[in-house]
């Protein structure tokens, strides 16, 4: 769930604040398309899909979707950063629209076939 969301210098900014650490590489995807794609960019993923959710209610104002990261609290507040800008704007939640609906297509495709990943890691809690 997003953590917060607020108006800060006339932008609008959706925050998750994490325990863990982030870095500004994982929030720097080459292109929307990496966001489904890349590996490095899940972290991407979960604050675009929070933008995109949130854009129904956007209210023309800048859109910035970040992270805080606890163990990394002197970076503040770390953007999303899509072609070398970290506001997000309208024709970007478009084409992520048009991705996710593909991705959300492929998992319905009965002909994929779904593998556990082996070497996945589980925090304690989840096994």
């Amino acid at each position: 769930k997003i953590d917060r969301i607020d108006e800060y210098n006339g932008q609008l900014r959706i925050i998750d604040y994490k325990t863990g650490n982030a870095t500004l590489q994982e929030l720097t995807p080459a292109s929307i398309d990496d966001l489904f794609t890349e590996k490095y960019a899940n972290k991407s993923l979960q604050l675009m899909t929070y933008a995109y959710l949130f854009s129904s209610d956007y209210r023309g104002k800048p859109l910035v979707s970040g992270i805080h990261s606890f163990r990394n609290s002197k970076a503040g507040l770390m953007s999303l950063r899509l072609e070398k800008n970290n506001t997000i704007v309208p024709a970007q939640l478009q084409e992520f629209e048009l991705g996710l609906k593909a991705l959300v297509k492929s998992m319905f495709n009965p002909e994929y076939k779904w593998q556990h990943n082996p070497n996945a890691q589980y925090c304690n809690f989840c096994r």
